[in-house]
C-alpha cells in the first residue's frame, strides 16, 4: 500500500504556494509532512516546514490556522481531513469519492486538480476563502458538524449492531 504521504499532490502545493508567495508575501503557511516530502517547499518564503510533530501540537495547529489545503492524489480515510474537521478547519481538498463516505461534500469546498491543474483558480479559490471571515466561519460549523457522526459513541453502537446480527 502506497504511504499516506503518496497520495498526497506535492507537486499541486508546491507550485500553488510559490504562486501564493509571490502575490501575497504576508500569508503564513505551514506544511507538516514526512521530512522526506519537505524538498518540494524549499525556498518559498515564509512557508514553515514541520514534521514528526506530537498530537498535542497538531492540535494546536489545527485549532489556530485559517484553513487546511490538501490537493490528492487518492485517498481512502485520510486521517488529515477527519482530524481537520473534527476540529472545525475549513478545508479544501481534491474532490474524491472516498472522502464522501465520511465527510459530506457540502462540508468541504472541491477542488479538480486530476484534470485541469488550474493552480490560478485554485489561487483565486484560496485567496477569496481566507478573506471571507463569515464564509469561513460558516464553512468551520459545517465541517464540525459534518464529523459528529464519527465520534467513538456512535461507531461503538454500529460496530455492536452489525456483529449482532
Amino acid at each position: 500500500f502506497p504511504s499516506h504521504d503518496r497520495l498526497r499532490d506535492f507537486e499541486i502545493a508546491s507550485i500553488v504556494f510559490r504562486k501564493l508567495n509571490k502575490q501575497f508575501d504576508y500569508l503564513k503557511i505551514i506544511v507538516i509532512c514526512d521530512k522526506e516530502f519537505h524538498c518540494h517547499f524549499m525556498g518559498i518564503n515564509g512557508i514553515t516546514l514541520l514534521h514528526s510533530i506530537s498530537d498535542s501540537e497538531l492540535l494546536i495547529y489545527l485549532q489556530s490556522v485559517s484553513l487546511l489545503f490538501l490537493p490528492l492524489k487518492g485517498a481512502t480515510a485520510n486521517n488529515a481531513i477527519i482530524e481537520s474537521a473534527s476540529c472545525g478547519l475549513p478545508i479544501v481538498a481534491t474532490g474524491l469519492p472516498a472522502i464522501e463516505d465520511y465527510i459530506n461534500s457540502d462540508s468541504i469546498t472541491q477542488i479538480d486538480i486530476n484534470e485541469s491543474k488550474d493552480v490560478e483558480g485554485i489561487c483565486k479559490l484560496l485567496i477569496n476563502l481566507l478573506n471571507d471571515e463569515i464564509g469561513l466561519t460558516r464553512q468551520s460549523i459545517l465541517i464540525r458538524k459534518a464529523t459528529e457522526h464519527l465520534c467513538w459513541r456512535n461507531i461503538t453502537k454500529i460496530t455492536r449492531q452489525y456483529y449482532s446480527l
